[in-house]
């Protein structure tokens, strides 16, 4: 009997509980909706609510009340001063402080609307939130809610010490449950943003489960996609495996399932190049997207631009693109703004594309508009107008406003100050902010910088300006006839002395002076380059035994870059003793049987990327000024030289790559007679 009396009882407890719990869940959801337009109404409705329930059941949601109070901080509608003061914000607080039936959610947002406002952490409401806060971190929180306390926690972590505890538990945290949980897809980009200050174990673990959801049949939205690759670039973490997998993701969808996302495509590929990972098969296939969406008119100034400067930097030549920003040029000029004109024409360059018309083209769409009281530096028309010499269409107006004395002196200044400008203000958000929280697209180095000396990035400036200036000066000397064009007929204007590209002879000597101040040492090859310049040294060594007799290193031009090894060969191609190099001589290929060669390393971003045998604009430049000298140019590109063989195999290899070349250069000297 006494069994079956508690078990009623028992029931009847769980009953009613049961309708008290739904009671609750009904008003609590009700009161999620409280809207307050001042203190006074926030208050009094709160008061209501509070009193018509018991102690047992009442909660309500002071998350928008806080929100609202916040808003009207911040807009200046309410002052600090007089919320504190008010009776209405005391009670709420001690309403806030005596319940410990706060949800997940609503910790985290009370907490945003106090930290917005800059609310003093030792207030007593502020305290109670973040101890809260700490033990829900610890034992409720999911993914997203950490994510979310992250984000608003990451630059508070050392203004106090409870807010410092908070964020080393919070990462704990994390850690903690990377190890027990499977975070989803959205959850691991969140926290990719923040890899800063995780450990490196820790974005390992991250980075392996998002490849394992890349790797997977699961469909994952564009913008998740795009917005990693984002984040990666952004923090400079060059996982190859991860980014891999990214872009083999991307290359799964179809051309119609992303055509209405044109932003997105120029947002990856401009990340893809800062994180130097060129992927061929997704530039063209978000090349034909954009051009079938005709990106140039549909799409903002901003856009445009990054796309164009990312397939530059990317040595990008695709025809179908070419071809569609030259015929958009000439169909619908107007959408070019001054900024795309240059922007475009410095591309061109780079890229080193012709076709039949193009120097038409550019003569009657782009150099009309385009002048040096219009540029918004000296740098950028002599950018313009250097791009036009690589180009074959500079006029001899536009080269003598840019050898004249005053201005590349001022433009090296105006640089100069340009450069300390900009570190001046990087210095100032670094003061300001978390120095992990600098801009998104640039580094900068953590060491102090003395704004009063040139730094040696100050002074690589300065060296790349007057390199080019070299360059320039051997294209007027060697090559006027190919690259100085008539202004009205768009026609060569044949040999032109050097002299007429000077206001007087003053001029011409001030400017050979200047150039002569380069010092090609403070230009840098990469690591890797040098490092196979020296292989091919070496297999030389074996080719032309006792080098000093047969070949020469390293030789300096007046064009602002050194020919890596000169030999001297019959025309079968064995060498032949050289006792000076052909720079400093006078002798042509003309005068004996016997060929100059060149020997000029070429490094992965000096070629266009689908071909190893095409070179980019400046580089071009530089190798025929040296076929213009009578130098039969061999050049060998980093990864033609095989690596897997054996050095006699190699020697062979170099054999017949002169042998060919001379081959090549004979047959021109028959053609030309």
């Amino acid at each position: 009997m006494l069994t079956i009396l508690i078990f009623r009882a028992t029931n009847r407890i769980i009953s009613t509980l049961s309708r008290n719990r739904n009671t609750f869940e009904l008003i609590s959801n009700q009161q999620r909706w409280i809207h307050v337009a001042t203190i006074d109404q926030a208050y009094s409705t709160t008061k209501k609510v509070v009193k018509s329930q018991n102690y047992h059941q009442r909660y309500v949601n002071y998350a928008p009340v806080l929100f609202e109070w916040s808003q009207k901080v911040n807009s200046g509608q309410l002052s600090m001063d007089s919320l504190l003061a008010s009776q209405q914000f005391q009670r709420v607080s001690e309403s806030i402080c005596d319940t410990i039936r706060h949800s997940d959610t609503n910790i985290l947002n009370m907490l945003k609307s106090l930290i917005i406002i800059n609310m003093d952490p030792n207030l007593r409401i502020v305290r109670f939130l973040e101890d809260e806060l700490l033990y829900k971190i610890q034992y409720s929180y999911d993914f997203k809610l950490l994510n979310a306390t992250l984000t608003l926690y990451h630059r508070l972590k050392d203004t106090t010490p409870k807010r410092a505890l908070i964020f080393d538990t919070l990462i704990r945290t994390i850690g903690e449950k990377l190890e027990e949980s499977k975070a989803s897809m959205l959850d691991l980009v969140q926290m990719t943003k923040f890899n800063r200050f995780f450990t490196p174990e820790m974005m390992i673990k991250i980075e392996d489960q998002l490849m394992r959801y890349l790797d997977s049949d699961e469909e994952i939205p564009l913008d998740n996609l795009c917005y990693l690759l984002v984040l990666l670039s952004r923090h400079n973490r060059r996982n190859k495996n991860l980014i891999r997998s990214v872009v083999a993701k991307l290359l799964k969808y179809r051309p119609e399932e992303i055509y209405t996302m044109p932003p997105h495509l120029i947002h990856m590929i401009s990340s893809l190049k800062r994180l130097n990972f060129p992927e061929i098969n997704l530039l063209e296939k978000c090349s034909d997207i954009l051009v079938n969406f005709k990106f140039l008119e549909n799409l903002n100034e901003s856009s445009k631009r990054d796309f164009t400067v990312a397939i530059s930097n990317f040595n990008f030549s695709y025809p179908k693109l070419n071809d569609y920003y030259l015929q958009t040029l000439i169909d619908k000029p107007d959408i070019f703004k001054h900024q795309d004109l240059i922007t475009l024409t410095i591309t061109l360059a780079r890229l080193n594309y012709q076709r039949e018309d193009f120097v038409d083209i550019i003569m009657d769409h782009i150099v009309p508009k385009i002048s040096y009281e219009n540029c918004a530096s000296r740098y950028q028309w002599f950018n313009f107008v250097n791009s036009l010499m690589l180009l074959r269409c500079a006029t001899v107006d536009q080269i003598k406003s840019i050898l004249r004395n005053q201005f590349y002196v001022e433009m090296e200044q105006e640089e100069l100050e340009a450069h300390l400008n900009y570190l001046r203000e990087r210095q100032t958000k670094n003061s300001q902010e978390d120095s992990d929280d600098l801009l998104e697209n640039e580094k900068m180095d953590s060491n102090a910088v003395d704004l009063n000396v040139n730094s040696g990035h100050e002074i690589y400036r300065m060296m790349n300006i007057r390199r080019k200036y070299c360059v320039l000066y051997g294209m007027l000397t060697l090559q006027s006839d190919a690259r100085i064009v008539d202004p009205n007929t768009h026609q060569s204007m044949g040999k032109i002395p050097i002299e007429q590209f000077f206001d007087n002879a003053e001029e011409m000597k001030n400017f050979q002076t200047y150039i002569k101040t380069f010092d090609l040492s403070i230009i840098k090859r990469s690591k890797d380059l040098q490092e196979f310049r020296k292989k091919l040294i070496q297999t030389f060594d074996a080719f032309a035994p006792n080098k000093d007799k047969y070949m020469l290193v390293d030789i300096k031009t007046p064009f602002g870059f050194v020919i890596d090894a000169e030999l001297r060969v019959d025309l079968e191609g064995k060498p032949q003793i050289l006792d000076k190099p052909k720079i400093s001589s006078e002798d042509t290929k003309t005068k004996d049987i016997h060929r100059s060669v060149a020997l000029m390393c070429i490094g992965f971003n000096e070629t266009l990327l689908d071909d190893n045998s095409r070179f980019i604009g400046p580089k071009d430049a530089e190798l025929s000024l040296l076929t213009s000298l009578g130098y039969v140019v061999v050049p060998i590109h980093q990864n033609s030289l095989p690596q897997s063989v054996t050095s006699l195999n190699r020697i062979k290899f170099l054999q017949n790559l002169i042998a060919s070349h001379i081959k090549t250069d004979n047959n021109i000297d028959d053609d030309d007679h």
